[in-house]
C-alpha cells in the first residue's frame, strides 16, 4: 500500500467512527415488569418562536424495544414519556417525511426500532439531556402493549 493509499483510509476510518458516535446520552430500562425499552438521544432543537407561554423544544433519538418474557405485536409508543429537568414531554412522533400514527405501532419479530422525536413546551439545556428519564404513561401493560 502506498503511503496516499494509507492516508486515505485513515481519513475515511476517522471519519466513520466520528459519525458514528452522535450520541448525547442512552439508558434501557424494564417497563410494565416484561418490556425492555431503550431510548438514545441524538440532538436537541430549540424553537426560535418568542411566544411567552409556550415555547417548544423538539429532542430527537431513537427508541427500542423488546417483549422479554412474551413477544410483542405492537406498542402504543405515546405510552413512554420522557423526562428531563423535571419536565415531561407533550407528545411522541416518528421522526419521518409522512405522519405515521405511534398508536398500535408494529412490532418486527418481537422488536421495534424507530426514530422518534418529543415535544416539550418549554426550553430544554442541552447540558440536562445526559440526565434523561422515561416513565410509562399507564401502569396497565394491557392498555399500551399488546403481545401475540
Amino acid at each position: 500500500m502506498t503511503n496516499k493509499n494509507i492516508l486515505l483510509l485513515l481519513i475515511v476510518v476517522a471519519i466513520s467512527i466520528v459519525a458514528c458516535n452522535n450520541n448525547i446520552a442512552s439508558k434501557g430500562k424494564t417497563l410494565w415488569g416484561e418490556v425492555l425499552v431503550k431510548i438514545t438521544i441524538s440532538s436537541l432543537e430549540n424553537s426560535s418562536i418568542s411566544d411567552s407561554k409556550k415555547t417548544p423544544t423538539f429532542v430527537y433519538g431513537s427508541i427500542e424495544i423488546k417483549g422479554e418474557k412474551k413477544t410483542i405485536n405492537t406498542v402504543d409508543l405515546e405510552c413512554i414519556i420522557m423526562r428531563i429537568d423535571g419536565i415531561q414531554s407533550k407528545k411522541l412522533y416518528i421522526d419521518s417525511v409522512a405522519h405515521i400514527l405511534t398508536s398500535n405501532y408494529p412490532a418486527n419479530n418481537n422488536l421495534i426500532s424507530v426514530d422518534v422525536y418529543w415535544k416539550f413546551d418549554k426550553i430544554i439545556s442541552p447540558d440536562s439531556l445526559k440526565t434523561f428519564d422515561y416513565i410509562a404513561r399507564d401502569t396497565d401493560i394491557q392498555k399500551c402493549v399488546s403481545f401475540k
